[in-house]
């Protein structure tokens, strides 16, 4: 596994080279990608805690609740509105959990 993996770097950084590819280093962009490392980190530590404690049914309902923040985030964030339609599926959501877990 790791000599696919480090294969895949070399293959990759060879055509990035040809490719005469030289990103933009931004110390925000940077900050922003460490700090998505370590939120992506954590989730994946968070969801191997709760398959060890909690069923994987119902971790997997929980994880499949993504689209749900990412329009909670994009209303508090981005001041996007929200429509009725994902208005009920959020609240349909929350009651299949409740369902699940219960």
């Amino acid at each position: 596994m790791c000599r696919v993996f480090l294969g895949a770097i070399i293959v990759g950084g060879v055509i990035l080279t040809r490719l005469d590819f030289r990103p933009d280093i931004n110390p925000k962009g940077v900050c922003l990608a460490v700090f998505t490392g370590i939120v992506g980190f954590t989730g994946a530590l968070g969801f191997l805690f709760a398959v060890k404690y909690q069923k994987v049914s119902v971790v997997a309902m929980f994880t499949a609740l993504s689209p749900v923040i990412t329009l909670a985030l994009g209303w508090i964030v981005l001041k996007e509105p929200i429509t009725l339609k994902e208005g009920l599926g959020i609240i349909s959501a929350f009651a299949a959990i409740c369902f699940f877990a219960g």
